[in-house]
């Protein structure tokens, strides 16, 4: 999601920026990328399907995902920098687990979502990777399933959920 400082920025810079990113985000293999649920501005949920793939493959893939992203974001900060603009900066959350996803509501206003507690603890790990100056997180069941490039960064409390969730982060951040 974006930053407090990406959201004061001119609503023209921060066009420009999401067109430098949102594009590509959906032209790769898509059993890497799956489907880009555009609903939201500042922020965009990534479904990756099993496409016949067992969970720890479909994780990897989510991870080489998020690091192509990374990049890509970098490269768009990068422009914005050199322009003189505030820089461009994402938090990523990496979770597995079941949800609902469809048009939910009544005959006069249908809204596309996705609802379930994997998506509440995306969303928590999603807001936490900023507090923690971090990029990209992952969940226990993440990081259980796709353990390369990823170490414990902590236990947290998240709101909405009773118990601390143990938070893990890329190595390199």
């Amino acid at each position: 999601g974006a930053r407090h400082a990406d959201v004061h920025r001119p609503l023209q810079q921060q066009v420009s920026a999401l067109n430098g990113v949102l594009p590509w985000t959906n032209q790769g293999d898509p059993p890497k990328l799956g489907h880009v649920d555009r609903r939201k501005a500042q922020a965009h949920l990534e479904q990756v399907g099993h496409h016949g793939k067992d969970r720890a493959a479909v994780c990897r893939d989510a991870l080489a995902a998020a690091h192509d992203v990374r990049a890509r974001v970098r490269a768009v900060a990068g422009d914005s920098e050199a322009a003189g603009r505030s820089p461009v900066r994402f938090g990523l959350a990496l979770h597995v687990g079941e949800l609902l996803y469809g048009n939910i509501g009544g005959a006069d206003r249908l809204d596309f979502t996705c609802i379930g507690p994997a998506v509440n603890l995306a969303a928590r790990l999603e807001k936490l990777a900023g507090s923690l100056g971090r990029t990209i997180v992952a969940s226990a069941d993440f990081a259980q399933l796709c353990p390369d490039g990823l170490a414990r960064i902590g236990e947290h409390a998240l709101a909405g959920f009773s118990a601390s969730q143990t938070v893990f982060g890329l190595t390199d951040e």
